[in-house]
């Protein structure tokens, strides 16, 4: 039509006026855009209105076709959290994702077929929709064609399925057929409460089931719903289900009896999703589960479930991956060609098996068997109770907390190999650096490091270092062992350094042992070299300490017994001689050996006392007093003689200090140019005069 009798009007385009009224009648056909307070009308390129009406979607009011019409309504909701396909209803106050069953807290009345944005979404209440191939049903399959979809019963809610409810408590409610992959008809009728039901019995072949005396076997492809009833024992043998009045196996194990008194079909449980394949006698997916009463474990719902790619055999359990198998409670096999078998166990690896209580084998080719067992590697392998292979190509077997973390680690026992390339052997174990070995509670922390003790004493921490019962090897290349209290342990902390020793609490501080570079103890006890004597040693003895830096290459012995005689020297060789004050053993220059040369002293002084290293003469000038040693050696001789020429007027005493010199405790010079010879028996434990004048 052409608009000439307003304003602003031409052939082409057209404004009206805010305030006025436009008023079009007879037909009218447009092309382009209509536009009015913001809202849109495509119209079709035609021009044509046959067979098309207005559609608000999206906040756009658009020209559809009549045939894609259904009865719908846009509604907001805050964050209302819904997608496409699912089905909701309304509890009063709010918008709720519905559930098939009497506990629901809402009727199930449509499903969203346009979600607007976060807070709006369109609700279909019935009749014809396209768009359900992006509709998912409760297992997250695609929905399929020429299929009577249900509310779903339980979680997850607002969610369809094709397996008609039949327990007791659920509601039958179709909500969707489908034609096509795409399309389908929103039906929503009033649910059906399923209650108690009478049992038709099973007779001739029929749903896939034949007659065999007294049982039944599966012999084709299985219809909902096929109702069974009697008592039968369960049994599997190669492809077959044995339904018989007696006793049969599965897998092995004495099959359960079970007294189907009451209507049994299939169910949706576990809420996984199932692959569609040829079933065992062909047609759809075999299904066969006894969802009410108690199963082989006391929990409700025992399945068989057999496709060409995945076989499910078991209460709860899931089969996901392809080519992958799952048989008893609440199993999960995710994985390609994964195996999952026991209670609560999940293979999601592929390759992967998983088998026991709570166990997982998360990573490709993995194994975890036992309670708790968890092979998270690639390549992994966990079997034991609380076992975990997490490192790829790691191997945890044992009970306890057996970790194998590092990869191509072992760790077997009650033991921990962190490490990369670690092994771990034995109770409470640690092999930590990589390369590092831990054998019988032993702690290897560093690199290529290695323990072996118990109760976790024995520390090897330092590259290349090795602990051995109760030692630690601090330094690298170090090694430790021995024996040692709980505190105090024998310690190599200097690189390179050597200990084989004993230990106490009392004896040695935290820090003392071999604690310089290339430093060596064997033997003894409570031994220390300080970190500045490089390549000192100690042999033997008890609580030798080698502190500050003067005994570098030096070698300390408490005793020294030479076993056969050294070869005879001469006398101009060089002799050794002990140094009471610093330990230590000296050379001096040849001598000439004179058994009439003394070493000889002068005392100046009042008085004096004499040690075990005094000079064997002493020429008394002045004083009136001489003391023996305290703890004199055996058989120590001393000379006394008065050089003043004054020892008849000063009398010259010599004190025994605790000992009696022959019965007296002291002896006296009382004579000009006198002297007295002294030697001490330890036996006697006294003094005698060998001579005197």
């Amino acid at each position: 039509m052409t608009f000439v009798t307003r304003p602003n009007l031409d052939n082409n385009a057209f404004r009206q006026e805010s305030g006025t009224t436009l008023t079009l009648t007879g037909t009218t056909n447009f092309i382009g855009i209509l536009q009015s307070k913001g809202t849109e009308i495509d119209a079709d390129s035609t021009g044509a209105l046959d067979g098309y009406a207005l559609k608000y979607v999206g906040g756009v009011i658009r020209l559809v076709e009549e045939a894609d019409q259904a009865i719908t309504q846009i509604f907001n909701q805050t964050t209302h959290g819904f997608t496409g396909g699912t089905v909701v209803g309304y509890n009063g106050s709010a918008w709720e994702k519905a559930v098939g069953h009497i506990t629901g807290t809402s009727e199930p009345i449509g499903i969203v077929t346009n979600v607007i944005d976060a807070n709006n979404f369109e609700l279909t209440f019935g009749g014809y929709i396209t768009g359900t191939t992006s509709y998912t049903d409760y297992s997250g399959g695609t929905l399929v064609g020429g299929q009577v979809y249900f509310v779903h019963p339980s979680s997850p809610a607002g969610t369809l399925t094709k397996y008609k409810p039949v327990a007791e408590g659920e509601v039958e409610k179709p909500m969707l057929s489908t034609f096509g992959s795409n399309d389908g008809v929103v039906t929503s009728y009033r649910g059906n409460i399923i209650t108690g039901t009478t049992v038709n019995p099973l007779t001739g072949a029929s749903n896939g089931l034949r007659v065999v005396s007294s049982g039944a076997r599966l012999g084709g492809p299985l219809i909902e719903n096929t109702e069974i009833t009697g008592n039968f024992n369960l049994g599997i043998s190669a492809n077959t289900i044995t339904l018989s009045g007696s006793t049969g196996t599965l897998l092995g194990k004495a099959a359960f009896t079970q007294d189907f008194s009451s209507t049994y079909g299939p169910r949706d449980v576990p809420d996984v999703n199932f692959v569609t394949a040829q079933t065992i006698g062909g047609g759809d997916d075999t299904e066969i589960l006894f969802a009410r009463g108690s199963s082989i474990d006391g929990n409700s719902g025992f399945k068989f479930e057999y496709t060409n790619t995945a076989l499910t055999l078991g209460s709860r359990s899931g089969t996901v991956g392809n080519f992958s198998t799952t048989l008893g409670f609440n199993n999960c096999a995710s994985g390609l060609h994964s195996l999952s078998t026991g209670y609560d166990t999940i293979s999601s690896g592929n390759q992967s098996f998983s088998g026991g209580y709570y166990t997982r084998a998360t990573g490709v080719n993995s194994f975890a068997f036992g309670n708790y067992a968890y092979a998270c590697g690639n390549i992994s392998f966990a079997v034991g109770n609380y076992a975990c292979a997490i490192g790829n190509n790691s191997v945890a077997i044992g009970t306890g907390a057996v970790i194998a973390n590092g990869n191509c680690s072992i760790a077997i026992g009650n033991s921990r190999a962190y490490g990369g390339y670690a092994l771990s052997i034995g109770n409470f174990g640690r092999a930590c650096g990589n390369y590092s070995m831990s054998l019988n509670s032993g702690r290897a922390y560093g690199t290529s490091s290695f323990a072996l003790g118990n109760g976790g004493i024995s520390r090897a921490c330092g590259t290349g270092s090795v602990a051995f019962p109760t030692g630690c090897a601090i330094g690298g290349n170090s090694f430790a062992g021995g024996d040692g209290d709980t505190s105090r342990v024998p310690l190599a902390s200097g690189f390179g350094s050597f200990i084989w020793s004993r230990t106490t609490n009392a004896g040695v501080t935290a820090t003392e042992g071999a604690a310089a570079a290339y430093s060596a103890i064997l033997g003894g006890q409570n031994h220390n070299i300080a970190s500045g004597n490089t390549r000192a040693a100690i042999l033997g003895g008890d609580t030798i300490k080698l502190t500050g830096t003067s005994y570098i290459d030096y070698v300390a012995v408490p005793n020294l017994a030479l076993w056969d005689g050294p070869e005879t020297g001469t006398t101009t060789d060089q002799i050794l001689v002990y140094d009471v004050d610093d330990k230590k053993v000296k050379r001096i220059g040849a001598i000439t050996v004179d058994l009439n040369s003394y070493p000889t002293t002068i005392i100046t002084g009042t008085s004096v006392t004499l040690t075990n290293s005094s000079d064997f003469v002493q020429l008394v000038s002045g004083a009136t007093g001489v003391t023996m040693p305290a703890s004199p050696d055996d058989e120590i001789v001393f000379k006394i003689k008065d050089v003043s020429g004054n020892a008849a007027s000063s009398n010259i005493t010599i004190s025994g200090n605790g000992k009696n010199i022959e019965g007296q405790p002291s002896a006296t010079i009382n004579s000009n140019y006198g002297n007295l010879e002294f030697i001490f028996n330890a036996t006697l434990d006294e003094w005698y005069i060998l001579s005197f004048y």
